[in-house]
């Protein structure tokens, strides 16, 4: 069996993402095509406009057979370590044989060697990076010009969102020295930071939560994941002067740190996600279970085919068995099924995996609370 994958947070759900598909259908001629996708809230720090399990209908109706949800708190990650988290994600299944990564311009012409590069790191590279970023560039601006000195024409091709997410998937398949052959496939509309709209942050429940955790102070902000002394202080300073989400979030950020950044510490901030949980998260690679959140009936196999190749828990979310296609369903249900569609068990985790697991409840709870008017009508 061949096994195709893409990562996309599927976020605004358009014709650029059915093109994308298609072309992947199209050029792997695979018999199973994954997708790694976040949860309802994506990489920049906010909600997605629709929450996951629309997003993933959405996906298995455009062609798609099977979505894994990429955990919270790899979602809200910066974006390298969100590449990793989702390219060892695909790796863990043991069974995938090609990522087809988006990416524009001159990105397949140039990403291989953009990737090699960043995958060493030179020391001239680093000072140069540290360098740029001194003097008050972001660190993507900052790689891109740094990147560019090296090679022609790679600071440009940078500079597309895209392009820098490509890169990143290419060199964490490098650093976990993965098998999976990646490919390209073009995609000069689909841009991963130009959709987000960050005004959906700003609801009233979310504005008025993050004030109630911040007034009462329970957690020490600096033990949380993304958090540092210095952004400790700001916030102290700040947090009377702010009413919505995501305008507290531009108050904070500085040259070094992003407003995406921020976003995605506060959500942690909410979540309690410290960075104790990520050490753990860590020692699994960033892959310490595999949740399924939809299937395309005619894939109703393939989850006992991962299942059978991989060592990393897999699941299917319940909530999501409920409310979606009959295929969920049967994997899910213990009575005995033809060797055409066997039953994927439910794990037993151990509690260090079932700590982690509930990030991704906790999350779709806040969203449903949050953003009840982004919720797929049931």
């Amino acid at each position: 069996m061949k096994i195709a994958a893409i990562i996309e947070e599927f976020n605004d759900f358009t014709g650029e993402h059915e093109q994308l598909i298609a072309n992947v259908r199209r050029l792997s001629q695979a018999d199973v095509l994954i997708a790694v996708m976040s949860g309802d809230f994506i990489q920049q720090g906010v909600p997605a406009r629709q929450d996951k399990f629309t997003r993933a209908r959405r996906a298995i109706a455009a062609g798609v057979d099977l979505v894994i949800e990429l955990p919270v708190y790899c979602t809200l990650s910066s974006p390298d370590t969100y590449a990793y988290a989702a390219v060892s994600t695909l790796e863990s299944l043991h069974c995938v044989d090609e990522l087809y990564i988006a990416c524009g311009g001159d990105g397949p012409r140039l990403l291989p060697q953009v990737a090699r590069f960043l995958f060493i790191e030179s020391r001239d590279y680093q000072l140069r990076l540290k360098s740029l970023r001194t003097g008050g560039l972001s660190f993507y601006d900052a790689q891109a010009a740094a990147v560019g000195y090296a090679i022609p024409k790679a600071s440009t091709m940078l500079k597309n969102p895209v392009n820098i997410f490509a890169a990143e998937y290419l060199r964490a398949l490098k650093r976990i020295y993965s098998r999976i052959r990646p490919c390209f496939v073009q995609a000069d509309g689909l841009s991963p930071l130009s959709q987000t709209d960050t005004s959906t942050a700003d609801s009233a429940y979310l504005s008025a939560l993050l004030r109630y955790e911040l007034m009462t102070g329970r957690r020490n902000m600096d033990e949380i994941y993304g958090g540092t002394s210095m952004l400790t202080k700001r916030i102290i300073r700040a947090q009377n002067g702010h009413e919505q989400f995501n305008e507290f979030a531009g108050q904070l950020k500085t040259a070094t740190r992003s407003q995406a950044n921020i976003r995605r510490y506060l959500l942690n901030y909410i979540l309690d996600v410290r960075k104790a949980d990520i050490a753990i998260c860590r020692l699994y690679s960033f892959t310490p279970y595999l949740r399924i959140i939809a299937i395309r009936p005619e894939a109703a196999a393939a989850p006992g085919y991962i299942q059978s190749h991989t060592r990393t828990p897999v699941f299917i979310d319940r909530e999501d068995a409920a409310q979606n296609t009959a295929s969920i369903k049967a994997a899910c249900d213990p009575t005995p099924c033809t060797a055409q569609q066997p039953v994927l068990e439910m794990p037993k985790l151990d509690a260090a995996i079932a700590m982690l697991a509930d990030f991704d409840s906790r999350a779709h709870k806040l969203y449903r609370l949050a953003f009840p008017q982004n919720m797929s009508c049931m």
